[in-house]
């Protein structure tokens, strides 16, 4: 599909046009980069188990339309048989556990190191359903389709399709702003922890507070908080910026720091499950 005809893209019209420019390409490299390399290994393994379960490339490429209504492969794992007729019980199970985790998506972050994706924006859309938008609901390719979104947090599981919550893209695009991304990043780590999100039938789903927590979840957690910290307090410490610090000495401390806190999750008992409010002892063995 050719680009979007008749509608300026010299600048956004909201007063944070240079964080979409500047900041949040900056904040997609800072995030996505340490995330990439963390889950690498984890990606391969999952390539591995889907290229054997289900006999076909893990990769799938599908068309989407990105910024300017530019198409672009947005990348996916395969969570079934090629075809329909090959399916077992097996395969679907492993679809579900791919799908439970989100992770079918993880092939996304190479999408925005690419350039074609953010971690944050509108919900990327078939080229043929974008070509159907009217003219006001065209706003949503002002900026590049993200991983996570408004509509990913807020309307997702409200029992009506992307196409009736555009509504909810505009909004984002009326807010944005680095605390805006920062929001819907922390509210997207909520609910891959604790799956808070809407039931299709149109009721919010609801988790006790005593229910316990998984301690994939809580590995997971505390995984990210060493992802975005790391690389954030090295970016502090030189004033801002990256001048002197190699990738690999980064990717180092970085994994090293992640090991010793599993390490010492496990042998603190921190990850064999817990209750959602903690206790004085635990909260000593996290300190």
């Amino acid at each position: 599909m050719s680009d979007l005809k008749g509608r300026d893209r010299q600048s956004l019209r909201h007063p944070n046009s240079s964080y979409v420019r500047v900041g949040k390409p900056l904040l997609d490299w800072v995030i996505t980069l340490p995330l990439v390399v963390v889950t690498l290994p984890a990606l391969l393994v999952l390539m591995a188990v889907i290229s054997v379960t289900f006999r076909a490339p893990p990769i799938k490429r599908q068309a989407r339309a990105g910024r300017d209504g530019k198409v672009f492969n947005l990348f996916q794992l395969r969570t079934g048989y090629a075809h329909s007729s090959d399916s077992r019980g097996r395969a679907s199970r492993f679809s579900i556990f791919l799908k439970a985790w989100s992770l079918d998506e993880l092939p996304q972050l190479w999408n925005v190191l690419l350039g074609h994706m953010s971690l944050v924006g509108p919900r990327p859309m078939t080229p043929e359903a974008s070509a159907r938008l009217a003219e006001w609901q065209q706003r949503r390719h002002d900026v590049k389709p993200g991983v996570t979104g408004l509509w990913q947090v807020s309307a997702r599981g409200d029992g009506r399709d992307l196409a009736e919550n555009i509504h909810v893209d505009i909004q984002y695009l009326d807010q944005i702003s680095m605390a805006t991304d920062f929001n819907l990043l922390i509210r997207t780590a909520g609910i891959f922890l604790y799956r808070h999100e809407g039931d299709p039938r149109g009721n919010p789903a609801h988790t006790p507070v005593r229910d316990r927590v998984s301690h994939i979840r809580l590995i997971m957690a505390d995984m990210a908080a060493w992802i975005i910290a790391v690389p954030l307090a090295v970016w502090v410490r030189f004033d801002f910026g990256w001048s002197g610090t190699p990738p690999s000495r980064l990717a180092a401390t970085l994994g090293g720091a992640i090991l010793l806190q599993l390490g010492w999750g496990w042998a603190t008992g921190l990850y064999r499950g817990r209750w959602r409010l903690a206790s004085f002892e635990e909260m000593t063995w996290v300190a």
